[in-house]
């Protein structure tokens, strides 16, 4: 069986090589039309999944953006909560922050009576008297209550029997004295008000009236009134005064003490009369006691909210400004503090209660004090160096700590803060007995006194440290959370702390000026600038 070859063409038959390669050539671009459809085809399909990876990664991105921007704003919210519920329901101070809070240290007064009572007279059970009693702590408890008592003026009553009944009623021989029982008590004499009436008598001569001339004489020493017309006198002034600003005792409260002697003196009374004792006497005390405090040139400074009523053209909402200077550690025998009441707090109030002095300012971290150290316009910068507390850096780490659980408290950052700034102020209280130059020098390079391996670190060299500490944690830290801005605080406040080695009678801290502040007395104003009517309760 013979195979049939395919008859070829005469075009074949004519050019057999050229077919070959147009054959060839067909078959080339076919095959490299497929090819190119294909990687076409393909290229598009990985670009359409290269652009939905890179949009879901965007995408991802994005939402863990966001998630991390809620989750900072939950805490935030969490820790405003957590501050808000501290500062009504905490402790005031940053002792003992590692302990639970509880209901009898938010409330003391509630049961105050129960707390701090002394159990009197309260028969011990056997098994808790101890084998051989102490008559050291009896006899402690004696001398305290003899110190307590030993300014009061003693009055003394002895009760004895007659000297001629003085026989035993047994087989009546003479009896002598055993012992003496002594009982003290504390007797409060109540105020007692009268009337006091002065009559000067004042001379005058008749023969020199029948000659025209008039001679008059008045009774020498006779008492003057501390204001004209009035009749307010020094101990009822005293005495207002002391209840007012001692005893935190208003006026109108007073007003109602009085009417309890039997006398009517009103709060309007009371206020022109501080007014005035204020302008015409105290001010001069003032401005002596405010010599003496600028020439120290070392001064503790703060300012405190207060409303004061009745003001011209001040709604009594609106705060003003109490500025409260007193001296230094150092200066004990000159122990002075003074207040100046301003409506704000901005640049030019500090200036005015800052005025004429020229020194170091223990203060906080409040920008004023900084500002009025730099030229302002025409007004030239005050020759003042402001020295930050430590105290207020060591509340901002506080209030952070205060945020956790005390079970969640060890090992953060918040605490060591706070261990590192009590290590610090334990360092420098073992240094307060020292003169100035003294605890200069040793702030700045220890006991040279003693080895060093005996030594340790110098407070130059704690503060130091701190500080490299703080500024490695910020890097780190979320710079919007509590611990974020106390450490951004601290930072802040570096130079004006290290200003404390520059004079051995600075502080570390503005606790005498904290005090005075929680204390500040109502202000005497100047008569002249406020009137108060009548009607309006005023002070």
């Amino acid at each position: 069986m013979s195979s049939k070859k395919p008859r070829k063409s005469a075009e074949n038959m004519r050019f057999p090589g050229l077919f070959s390669f147009v054959l060839r050539i067909e078959k080339a671009h076919i095959f490299s039309y497929n090819y190119g459809m294909t990687n076409s085809q393909n290229n598009a399909l990985n670009s359409i999944n290269v652009v939905s990876r890179e949009e879901l990664e965007k995408q991802n991105r994005i939402l863990s953006q966001q998630l991390a921007e809620t989750k900072a704003k939950l805490n935030w919210y969490e820790e405003q909560y957590r501050l808000s519920k501290e500062r009504q329901f905490g402790r005031s101070t940053e002792k003992n922050l590692a302990g639970q809070m509880n209901l009898s240290d938010v409330f003391p007064m509630f049961n105050e009576a129960e707390t701090f009572r002394e159990m009197i007279n309260t028969e011990p059970k056997a098994e808790d008297l101890p084998i051989e009693q102490d008559s050291d702590e009896g006899k402690r408890k004696h001398r305290k209550r003899k110190k307590d008592i030993k300014n009061l003026t003693v009055i003394t009553d002895e009760y004895e029997i007659p000297l001629a009944d003085q026989l035993c009623p047994t087989c009546g021989a003479p009896l002598h004295v055993m012992k003496k029982k002594v009982h003290t008590e504390i007797d409060v004499i109540p105020a007692k008000v009268v009337s006091h009436k002065y009559v000067t008598y004042v001379y005058a001569c008749r023969n020199c009236e029948k000659n025209g001339d008039t001679t008059i004489v008045t009774a020498p020493r006779a008492r003057t009134p501390i204001i004209e017309k009035s009749l307010v006198s020094p101990s009822l002034m005293a005495d207002a005064i002391t209840k007012k600003y001692m005893d935190a005792l208003p006026f109108y409260r007073q007003e109602r003490s009085y009417k309890h002697y039997g006398i009517k003196i009103t709060r309007n009374n009371l206020c022109n009369w501080s007014i005035a004792v204020a302008n015409d006497y105290f001010k001069l005390i003032t401005e002596r006691m405010k010599k003496i405090l600028f020439d120290e040139h070392v001064i503790h400074c703060d300012e405190t909210e207060v409303e004061v009523l009745c003001e011209p053209d001040r709604p009594a909402h609106i705060k003003s400004r109490v500025w409260v200077l007193t001296s230094g550690e150092y200066l004990k025998d000159k122990n002075i503090s003074l207040y100046r009441y301003t409506e704000g707090r901005a640049r030019i109030d500090a200036e005015a209660v800052l005025k004429g002095y020229s020194g170091y300012i223990m203060c906080d971290g409040y920008k004023v004090y900084d500002a009025i150290t730099k030229p302002r316009g025409d007004k030239p910068a005050m020759d003042v160096k402001p020295v930050a507390c430590l105290v207020h850096v060591r509340r901002k780490f506080a209030d952070a700590l205060k945020l956790l659980a005390p079970e969640d408290r060890p090992g953060t950052g918040a605490q060591e803060a706070v261990d590192r700034l009590a290590a610090i102020f334990n360092k420098d209280n073992s240094l307060n007995n020292l003169s100035p130059q003294k605890r200069k020098e040793k702030r700045i390079h220890g006991d040279t006194d003693l080895s060093s391996d005996k030594r340790g670190k110098s407070l130059y060299d704690l503060i130091d440290d701190f500080f490299v500490w703080v500024k490695s944690e910020y890097d780190e830290a979320l710079h919007q959370t509590h611990y974020g801005r106390a450490l951004k605080y601290a930072i802040d406040e570096e130079e004006k702390v290290r200003r404390v080695f520059e004079d051995g009678r600075l502080e570390l801290d503005n606790n005498l000026a904290l005090s005075e502040g929680i204390t500040y007395p109502h202000l005497f104003l100047e008569s002249q600038t406020i009137s108060i009517p009548s009607q309006k309760r005023c002070a």
